[in-house]
């Protein structure tokens, strides 16, 4: 066995196509059938979305369906890692995904197959899923196929090797270095800040190692990849699992609600001023999010009205409590230590302690912003 054919195998009478041309098959039914899935969650996306607008403008509609966080991951939500692969902030992001899909997809289709492609596209998003977890803030919210792509991207280039020297292997290693390289690298500062490179780098990397042991595998003068049984059995692993992930997706939308009960980034307050005018009708019109809630508070809290201030807040915390991982930490400790600081001044300490109790029980709370610890140890609500 050698990483590269002695001669690429040839079979005149292969039904697949041969290494000689570049193919073991024709048509890349493997590849189309993820394009038609990116579509079709796509228009569903449009359809569910508060007034049709795209998802990427509000973080809470992605969450709602499927978007990833690490704090949902870490609270038992793992089918994220996958139905967020599905899953576009708008319509430019789906066609650059697409695209990229599209020609590498065919490409890698054509060396190893139906089987192997879907594994690596799922496997790849997992990774890039686990790499975001790891590496990126827990309240971020992350959609896209990226990771996907990338390890279709990797693969390619890496099995690339195996077809014979001349324009059909430079062609496939020229298409993934034209859409892999910009991936990795953040060429401008305003649009780094909106790419999950950490999902890129852990799909990619992912790639380029199952490609390698593809290569190293691969038996000389075969027409067929290595494992065959075994990619086979994972992809029809993939697959439930993507209707797994579909259903969870389904389940916890119906529980959480519609994404219309929570209002968008374009609506949230900026100012002092803002929050004084809008906190109150935010809490109004959307009465089960639990940052109108929070915001309301402020609001009276501005306008000298500690009473309402506090029934908003609780109001908020009771949200929270009841979802847990929806809501960002920064939101959830905020809220807390606000309304903690009011029962503090109302002279009531016990009530104050356990509000700010899920605070203290977060194992690393010394790390929070100074001021939220500055208060705690201060007061000594943490014991």
């Amino acid at each position: 066995m050698s990483v590269l054919p002695a001669r690429p195998y040839y079979d005149a009478n292969a039904s697949g196509g041969t290494l000689e041309e570049g193919t073991v098959t024709n048509v890349p039914l493997a590849t189309i059938l993820l394009l038609v899935g990116f579509v079709t969650v796509y228009l569903v996306e449009l359809r569910l979305a508060p007034g049709g607008e795209d998802i990427g403008s509000n973080p809470m509609a992605e969450i709602l369906m499927g978007g990833l966080t690490g704090s949902l991951a870490r609270a038992g939500q793992w089918y994220r890692l996958l139905s967020s692969a599905f899953l576009h902030a708008n319509a430019q992001h789906l066609i650059g995904n697409a695209m990229a899909m599209g020609l590498a997809g065919y490409a890698l289709e054509r060396i190893v197959g139906h089987a192997w492609i879907l594994c690596i596209f799922v496997l790849g998003a997992v990774c890039g899923g686990l790499a975001t977890i790891f590496w990126m803030p827990p309240s971020m919210v992350t959609v896209g196929a990226s990771g996907g792509v990338m390890a279709v991207l990797g693969a390619l280039f890496m099995t690339s090797f195996r077809l014979p020297r001349g324009h059909a292997r430079s062609r496939a290693q020229g298409r993934a270095a034209f859409f892999g390289i910009p991936s990795l690298i953040p060429l401008h500062a305003s649009s780094a800040l909106h790419v999950n490179y950490a999902a890129h780098t852990g799909g990619a990397v992912f790639g380029l190692l199952i490609g390698f042991l593809l290569l190293g595998g691969w038996e000389d003068y075969s027409e067929r990849p290595p494992y065959a049984v075994g990619a086979t059995v994972l992809a029809a692993f993939a697959a439930f699992s993507a209707a797994c992930s579909a259903h969870a997706v389904s389940i916890n939308y119906g529980y959480y609600g519609p994404a219309s009960r929570f209002f968008s980034t374009k609506d949230m307050p900026r100012r002092s001023a803002d929050i004084v005018a809008q906190g109150e009708t935010l809490a109004f019109n959307y009465p089960y999010d639990a940052r109108a809630r929070f915001y309301a508070g402020v609001a009276h809290l501005l306008k000298k009205d500690r009473p309402g201030a506090e029934t908003e807040l609780e109001q908020a915390i009771g949200l929270d409590d009841n979802a847990p991982g929806l809501y960002s930490r920064d939101l959830s400790n905020n809220m807390r230590i606000l309304l903690a600081t009011l029962k503090l001044q109302d002279g009531h300490r016990i009530e104050a302690v356990a509000v700010v109790r899920p605070f203290c029980e977060q194992a690393d709370w010394t790390h929070e912003p100074p001021r939220l610890v500055s208060f705690v140890t201060a007061t000594h609500l943490c014991r």
